[in-house]
């Protein structure tokens, strides 16, 4: 009996009948015969059957809707390409002692885009998805190590357990790896039989992988040739295309239909009919005249048995060689998003081969986990401190909410609750604390900020020991260029040192730290003091601005004789003494030094011109208006020039650049030396090219 599928459909009615008894009545057979007559029939009108075109129904096409399009899948990928690809790849780390749990997000989204296929191309051939091999790790010590027979992949599991009855033997660690895998196909996971902390990981990668070339095809009639048939286009109808493609092939042949523009257009759906031979389709039709002929006789009487039925039919069937051969083609009708210019063909030039890549990964490690971190038991879940060594500090008996704030402190959640503890290396002890962290940072490697509740009052506690060294009674506590703590209590404001000794006792309503000295505000009353706690003014200002180029630009207000109120301008120098009586030079006004120039102001002609940290007149008073000063990261200032024009000079009173319309405004980005000029609608940075500051 021919061994076809189609032959085998001819039979399987014999199958159903074998084990009954031998004599079968005329109606069972009749009724069999008339089941298999209407399989062929249906069968031969399938090959029959030519899909048209019509206009597909859809809304109004907009070509700026990027929905409507889709990714444009490559060509010609090169191994460079794909070596950058694995490199990027993202590699998770977590220890469960004694294990260490590795992933690698395999992005074969992006991969199989990479290579010129569509978003379900893995999905539909797992075989060709890519297989990663730990190779080598890097301890966080240092040390290297090769990886051997020491580690558990899903590969090794399958390899182990062939049977299907030896999967009831796998080990806790390969449970875990299949149940990963199975709940996040984008990923690889991996299990070392170590719990050692790694740096960096390095994999061997393999690839399977058909080189393709690409076809296109913009009439009806145009042809592309593959091993095992031509590829046609047959038409293209607005929205809609119609194709042929040999069925041996076609898995493996990508198709998108290109926009005027030469973007693919997104595909709304499709649908197929197998194509056959001349020879298969006149095989076909002789098969089912032989079995309505063998339906003639059991009628008639003269066949009345499963074996004569065989008898009869087997010699007719095995003389059709056309049974036996398989579908050639695929006629296929696609729909896409718009209107189609031309069609992309991706076509596999070879037979399966492979690729090999090797990446190396470094994990990062946060800077207090280089001596010791949480770790899992795998087995109970329970947290605990591990060392570089993968041995216990202390022991897993805490929750899953169990992690590291610093290197000295660590908190979970029970009921909750928030729980901290203090943690001591040496000994290993950690130890809850009655108190909860404000954050994080270490402070002058020695203090941490706490606090008995989120947003209470706040004191410091040493990290070393754990052990609060001020009291939790400060409304604030900010700490100034790693010297000093300004120190809020009962609404007023002190000072104390590295130390913790009173600098400024607790009694002004406002300080403000500046390059060393310390602006407090008591009442009405604004002084100067030193970081010793001296006062350098003793009342004498009103206002302070910022010391710069070891000047501090001063000012106060007084009544004159005619009754009229005042003010006064001065620039004192680090001992709180004048060091440039601006009033007395005929100053008006004056800016803070800037690069060492401050900008001053001429009280008679009210011109603005520039004086370095001594006094002396540098630029002379020629300028109608200055915005800033010199710039700290050019060296220009803008100003605003005798004629009106804006512009930035240099220190020397070149002008490097004009502007249109007046400087109006000076906005700051980030630090200070980030300084934007405004200038009529336009914004300039400090070298005066145009910017675009959010």
């Amino acid at each position: 009996m021919a061994k076809t599928w189609i032959k085998a459909l001819a039979y399987s009615w014999l199958m159903l009948v074998l084990g009954a008894c031998q004599q079968e009545t005329n109606e069972t057979l009749l009724r069999q015969l008339d089941q298999e007559i209407s399989q062929f029939e249906s069968l031969i009108e399938l090959t029959d059957l030519r899909i048209e075109l019509k206009p597909a129904a859809s809304t109004p096409f907009d070509a700026s809707n990027n929905s409507n399009f889709e990714e444009t899948l490559a060509n010609e990928i090169k191994t460079e390409t794909l070596q950058n690809f694995f490199d990027s790849l993202s590699v998770g780390i977590r220890i469960a002692h004694p294990y260490t749990l590795i992933n690698v997000d395999t992005d074969l989204y992006k991969l199989q885009s990479l290579l010129g296929h569509d978003s379900f191309y893995f999905m539909e051939h797992a075989d060709m998805t890519p297989r990663f091999h730990p190779t080598e790790v890097v301890y966080l010590d240092g040390q290297r190590a090769s990886v051997t027979d020491e580690y558990v992949s899903k590969a090794a599991i399958t390899a182990k357990y062939k049977a299907d009855s030896q999967m009831e033997n796998r080990t806790l660690a390969e449970r875990w790896v299949l149940q990963q895998s199975q709940a996040r196909s984008s990923s690889d996971f991996f299990v070392l039989t170590k719990a050692k902390p790694i740096t960096s990981i390095t994999y061997d990668i393999s690839l399977p992988y058909r080189e393709t070339r690409v076809g296109h095809a913009s009439a009806a009639g145009d042809t592309l040739s593959t091993p095992a048939g031509d590829i046609k286009l047959l038409a293209i109808t607005g929205n809609q295309i119609r194709y042929q493609i040999p069925t041996a092939v076609a898995e493996h042949i990508t198709v998108q239909a290109l926009y005027q523009d030469g973007r693919p257009l997104r595909k709304q759906g499709s649908n197929s009919a197998t194509l056959y031979s001349g020879q298969k389709i006149n095989d076909l039709r002789q098969a089912l005249d032989e079995m309505r002929g063998a339906r003639k006789q059991v009628k008639r009487g003269r066949i009345t048995t499963q074996e004569e039925l065989e008898k009869y039919l087997e010699p007719r069937l095995d003389g059709l060689p056309g049974l036996q051969e398989p579908a050639q083609y695929l006629q296929v009708t696609a729909t896409y998003a718009g209107p189609v210019s031309k069609v992309t063909f991706i076509i596999p030039e070879s037979d399966v081969k492979t690729l090999n890549f090797t990446s190396t990964y470094p994990l990062d490690t946060w800077e207090e986990e280089k001596e010791y971190r949480v770790a899992a038991d795998f087995a109970t879940g329970k947290n605990g401190i591990i060392d570089n060594d993968g041995n216990w500090m202390v022991e897993p008996a805490m929750d899953q909410y169990f992690r590291m704030l610093n290197r000295h402190y660590f908190t979970d959640q029970i009921d909750n609750r928030e729980n901290q503890y203090h943690f001591d290396p040496a000994t290993g002890r950690l130890k809850k604390v009655d108190y909860l962290l404000v954050e994080s940072a270490i402070y002058q490697d020695r203090y941490v900020r706490v606090s008995r509740q989120t947003n209470g009052p706040r004191g410091l506690a040493e990290v070393a020991t754990g052990k609060v060294v001020l009291p939790m009674e400060h409304t604030m506590l900010h700490l100034q260029d790693e010297k000093f703590w300004i120190a809020g209590k009962n609404g007023k404001e002190g000072v104390l040192d590295s130390a913790l000794r009173q600098v400024l006792p607790a009694r002004f309503d406002n300080i403000d730290f500046d390059n060393g000295f310390f602006q407090a505000r008591r009442g009405k009353t604004l002084d100067l003091y030193d970081s010793k706690g001296r006062n350098l003014t003793h009342g004498k200002y009103d206002h302070f601005k910022r010391f710069s180029d070891g000047r501090l630009l001063a000012s106060v207000s007084r009544k004159n004789q005619d009754g009229l109120v005042r003010q006064y301008a001065y620039f004192l120098d680090r001992q709180g003494k004048v060091a440039i009586d601006l009033a007395a030079r005929g100053f008006s006004q004056a800016k803070v030094f800037r690069n060492g120039l401050a900008a001053v102001r001429d009280a008679e002609s009210e011109r603005w011109g520039f004086i370095n940290p001594a006094g002396k007149l540098v630029l002379p008073m020629r300028y109608k208006d200055v915005s800033f000063g010199f710039f700290e990261a050019s060296g220009y200032a803008p100003v605003r020039l005798s004629n009106g024009t804006s512009a930035l000079i240099d220190k020397q009173g070149n002008v490097i650049k004009t502007f249109t319309g007046s400087f109006s405004h000076v906005r700051y980005e980030g630090d200070d030396e980030n300084r934007y000029l405004r200038a009529g609608k336009n914004w300039y940075d400090a070298f005066g090219n145009p910017v675009h500051p959010e």
